[in-house]
């Protein structure tokens, strides 16, 4: 037997008429929730597979690094970005893994073909995280935001088809749902693009895309922000008190793309949603500190009050998983259910404090 963590040998033994089997590297019985293999079942579309880690040096670009290197076994990583200072201080940060799986580090721009084509060259699996994500500098940087994420993303589709990569994932996020601002507006458009590219590929190369809602503790994200706030000026800014977010962590994000690629490494033109909860803007500050001065400022432009991680008219393409954990949308097939509107709006989900506290855990 072949272990699902670690790809090397596995001793194995029958109890009663369960097989089981234990990992001869971390001592792990497979039983326990752990997933193993067999010389015919060495599907796990990772194991051994090249892969590719565009905007890699992001949050979610490290933190599937360090997720891939300590569950997978992958022929190699290739980490792919534009940043030279973050590819030199991610260098560091990893260090020599200790399974000894390649690790490269490209420098480069998906705004530039040429650049992602050769990067994706031998390449089986890309996630492509790249994007400008931050509403207020799409704003401000039109026709960079139209390069990067619109541009780029062709870029990354056409070199995928090129290279004839197996797989590719693109990272989105619920404000491409009835956007209002340039940042949806190209996320939107980016989500068509790599739709459309199994219909390029003839379905030899599978596009899907994973999108979710705001990730706590990310870059630029609220509670970096109202930390930061509390020790320069003494009070935090909110903009409406009304205001709504659906909120997930960078772990289960994580997570969530990995186990999609690896238990549906044959769907395509599939939008993956994890079903997230959502809560006032305000109610975090309120658990974030025992005593805050609140400033409202007023909703800025580009900003709603409230998200959702479906259009309406998309449900009638979207299916709830029978755990009730994710959503796939596929918008080529119907669904013989629609989802309800208190999953997919962030107005019609909002979780109460007690649930806030075990999400704001560890931040």
């Amino acid at each position: 037997m072949i272990c699902f963590k670690c790809g090397l040998e596995c001793f194995s033994y029958a109890n009663g008429l369960e097989p089981r089997s234990i990992c001869c590297n971390s001592k792990i019985d497979m039983s326990k929730g752990e997933r193993m293999y067999s010389e015919l079942t060495l599907s796990n579309p990772f194991y051994k597979k090249e892969i590719l880690l565009i905007g890699g040096t992001g949050s979610l670009g490290k933190k599937l690094l360090h997720h891939i290197l300590e569950n997978y076994s992958p022929k190699g990583i290739r980490i792919y970005s534009r940043d030279e200072l973050k590819q030199w201080e991610l260098q560091k940060e990893i260090g020599k893994n200790k399974k000894g799986i390649p690790i490269a580090f490209i420098l480069g721009d998906v705004r530039n073909y040429d650049s992602v084509r050769r990067a994706m060259n031998r390449v089986d699996i890309v996630i492509n995280c790249a994007a400008m994500k931050q509403v207020g500098s799409c704003e401000n940087n039109v026709y960079e935001a139209i390069d990067t994420n619109i541009a780029g993303s062709r870029n990354v589709v056409n070199a995928a088809i090129d290279n004839q990569v197996k797989y590719c994932m693109h990272i989105s996020t619920d404000k491409a749902v009835y956007p209002v601002n340039l940042y949806g507006k190209t996320k939107a458009v980016a989500e068509d693009i790599f739709l459309f590219g199994n219909t390029l590929s003839g379905n030899r190369t599978r596009f899907n895309v994973c999108r979710y809602g705001n990730v706590l503790g990310s870059r630029g994200s609220i509670l970096p922000l109202f930390k930061d706030q509390m020790v320069k000026d003494g009070y935090i800014t909110i903009t409406d008190k009304k205001m709504t977010r659906f909120w997930i962590t960078l772990d289960k994000v994580v997570n969530f793309i990995c186990h999609k690629i690896e238990n549906y490494p044959n769907e395509n033109g599939v939008i993956y949603i994890p079903v997230m909860p959502s809560c006032l803007i305000s109610s975090i500050a309120k658990l974030l500190f025992d005593k805050y001065t609140s400033k409202y400022i007023g909703i800025r432009k580009g900003e709603k009050i409230h998200e959702c991680i479906l259009t309406d008219e998309e449900t009638v393409f979207a299916t709830l998983s029978k755990d009730k954990n994710f959503i796939m949308l596929n918008p080529s097939q119907k669904s013989k259910k629609k989802v309800k509107k208190s999953i997919y709006s962030n107005n019609k989900n909002k979780i109460n404090l007690e649930e806030i506290k075990k999400l704001l855990k560890g931040f």
